[in-house]
């Protein structure tokens, strides 16, 4: 079987109202669940000048994908880097960490830094599905540029 963990980086209304990005994004969650297996899904709790005002949460219609689903676990992260949270649940789990699959976005921050996060704290391979990812639109050109080139990281261009 083709093992990964799914990843899936602030997929919140506040972040992205891009249809293509959302769709993608379900691809890939339908398709880890449909293979059994875990999928995290990272969130910003909060808005940083604003405490008292939080985030909305993830969109409704990924978290009705895995509504029931014991393998899927929703994260809160306090910045850019969520590694250490899906590494932590990840060993509570028990899960075996040798392969990521990562999308969501912001691709120039959450997403980049979270993938640099996983890259830096284990040993696991990464795979971003760049289909399913999505940032502002005058990072787009640039964004990919930033991710670490190396032998345990692929880009991915499409969706599951």
């Amino acid at each position: 079987m083709d093992d990964y963990i799914l990843v899936v980086v602030d997929m919140q209304p506040h972040f992205t109202s891009n249809p293509r990005t959302i769709k993608a994004v379900k691809e890939e969650v339908a398709a880890a669940r449909r293979l059994g297996l875990p999928i995290i899904l990272l969130e910003i709790p909060y808005h940083r000048p604003e405490p008292d005002k939080p985030y909305p949460r993830t969109y409704k219609s990924i978290l009705r994908l895995v509504d029931g689903y014991d393998r899927a676990h929703v994260l809160h992260k306090l910045g850019e880097d969520g590694s250490r949270q899906v590494l932590r649940k990840c060993a509570a789990m028990g899960y075996e960490t040798t392969r990521f699959r990562a999308c969501g976005v912001k691709t120039d921050l959450c997403l980049l830094e979270t993938v640099k996060g996983l890259l830096r704290r284990s040993e696991a391979s990464v795979e971003v599905v760049k289909g399913a990812c999505d940032t502002v639109a005058e990072f787009r050109r640039f964004c990919w540029a930033k991710f670490p080139v190396g032998k345990r990281l692929r880009l991915l261009e499409k969706a599951a």
